[in-house]
């Protein structure tokens, strides 16, 4: 298997672990208690750490796709060290009031600012790493080795909410500010992992004319000859209105980017949500992070076949499409808050299916997008994690005066609107793909790939394969091709 392949798995489990030890749960609660219970200073941290990461992100991916993109990603393991470190210091460094241009503040929120700005800034260089990993998997066989990483990306992030139940329950199932610090001081020590991993990346070990973006192959000799397209591999046989292929990214783009808009003003509050109305025990509240994790890896998984019986896009968008109908649902009906069962079955199901669709919407990005722009497009990851953690800073503020119910309901309709977006691709993306021809192929008219006469024994052949390790079998092209997210992101944030 190629080493980029190995420590893209390697860097990846390791960061997700450490993120859900101290950041996904355990940071956002800590900082609420520090802070008197202000959702407030929740939303400036975030606001500040997803600024850092969009003013790094796109330089970041700008130099690695001149430059050497192992270069960058180490620059950035100093920046991350450099994060840990003051993190580390903030927890530990006793709390003292202070002025800052006559605003009443704390040493150890400055602190952790300074600290988060740092983590934001290591961030915007994260997705570099799946630029290097797109360039080492061969494009017709993403889908299923994107969506097998992500599952076990899902895996490692319950093991921190897990390890946090533990400690609440040798403490006491009382919140304490204490036990929390402890939690994100474990954090800070695992987070040394994936910094290590980020040596092992080569860019030397990247593939070359496998990894081409499907447009190629859909392109045909008459095509080519006449420079039909916009741009050189654009088919004409798919669109949509006035929109060609070409316009796949973009709308990918513009679709994650108000999903960041509209997810910022929740996600990172949910924690304060189950404390304020709900009234869960620390316990339960660190169980269900716990539970998120692995429910996502099987809904992610699930997605596969889903994907190889309806395509692609299908299913993207219906999963999509639940996910803001229940939140807008948790919104209006506030009765359903005092029924604990209930919300958090309800809050569960929307969090898988907003967020099971990651693998597959990267996939397309990376099937559409040339070799030589992956590190800058994968960069607008830090443009989503910008405007996530930006309207993070407006919902901490927009909870405090109008409360959950508003922010949820305004958070769904944005979520809906990213959804509508991403609609015209139900006719941009082919249902059937074929991989590109390599450099000792002759480029064919495309042939639409091999259609499934029965997807579901198509799914469970591709399954059985990865659950076999045997990733040559299971990269045999059907129905579908090409899964790469998140970061998601660099962060690999929920929505």
């Amino acid at each position: 298997m190629n080493k980029n392949i190995v420590a893209t798995f390697a860097f990846r489990f390791s960061s997700s672990l450490a993120q859900g030890i101290w950041d996904y749960n355990a940071l956002p609660q800590y900082i609420y208690i520090l802070e008197n219970y202000s959702s407030q200073a929740v939303g400036l941290i975030e606001g500040l750490q997803g600024t850092c990461t969009a003013l790094a992100g796109f330089p970041a991916g700008w130099v690695a796709d001149r430059t050497r993109r192992d270069r960058v990603l180490k620059g950035s393991a100093v920046v991350n060290a450099l994060a840990i470190v003051l993190t580390v210091y903030a927890v530990l460094v006793p709390q003292k009031d202070m002025s800052l241009l006559h605003i009443d503040t704390d040493n150890k929120f400055l602190l952790l600012c300074g600290a988060m700005a740092l983590w934001g800034a290591a961030y915007g260089s994260w997705p570099i790493v799946d630029s290097l990993f797109a360039d080492s998997v061969p494009t017709g066989g993403r889908d299923r080795i994107y969506t097998l990483m992500y599952s076990s990306n899902y895996l490692a992030s319950a093991i921190g909410p897990l390890l946090a139940a533990l400690l609440f329950y040798l403490r006491g199932n009382s919140w304490s500010l204490r036990t929390l610090g402890a939690v994100v001081l474990i954090g800070m020590a695992v987070a040394l992992i994936p910094i290590c991993t980020i040596f092992m990346f080569n860019d030397d070990n990247s593939l070359d004319s496998e990894t081409a973006p499907i447009t190629q192959s859909l392109l045909s000799e008459k095509d080519r000859e006449e420079g039909a397209g916009e741009r050189e591999g654009v088919p004409k046989g798919e669109r949509w209105l006035c929109l060609r292929p070409w316009a796949v990214p973009y709308l990918l783009a513009a679709s994650d980017t108000v999903y960041g808009l509209a997810s910022g003003m929740t996600i990172k509050f949910f924690p304060v949500f189950w404390i304020r109305e709900v009234e869960l025990s620390p316990m339960a509240v660190q169980g269900m992070a716990a539970a998120v994790p692995f429910l996502l890896a099987l809904s992610s998984y699930a997605m596969h076949p889903l994907a190889i019986c309806v395509g692609r896009v299908h299913a993207i968008s219906a999963v999509k499409l639940l996910g803001g109908l229940l939140l807008a649902w948790m919104s209006v009906d506030k009765g359903m808050w005092r029924n604990a069962p209930l919300v958090v079955t309800v809050y569960l199901l929307r969090t898988m299916a907003n967020n099971s669709t990651y693998a597959l919407q990267k996939s397309i990005l990376m099937d559409f997008v040339p070799k030589s722009a992956r590190a800058r497009w994968n960069s607008l990851d830090s443009l989503f994690v910008f405007s996530w953690s930006g309207s993070a800073a407006f919902g901490g503020f927009m909870i405090a005066k109008w409360g959950f119910g508003a922010a949820f309901l305004i958070t769904a309709i944005l979520q809906l609107v990213a959804w509508a977006i991403l609609v015209p691709l139900i006719w941009l993306v082919p249902r059937s793909m074929t991989k590109p021809p390599t450099s000792v192929q002759q480029m064919a008219p495309p042939t639409g790939g091999v259609e499934a006469e029965s997807c579901l024994s198509s799914a469970a052949a591709e399954s059985a394969a990865l659950l076999s390790g045997n990733m040559q079998a299971a990269a045999v092209p059907i129905a579908v091709t090409a899964t790469n997210m998140a970061s998601t992101s660099p962060v690999g944030s929920l929505r």
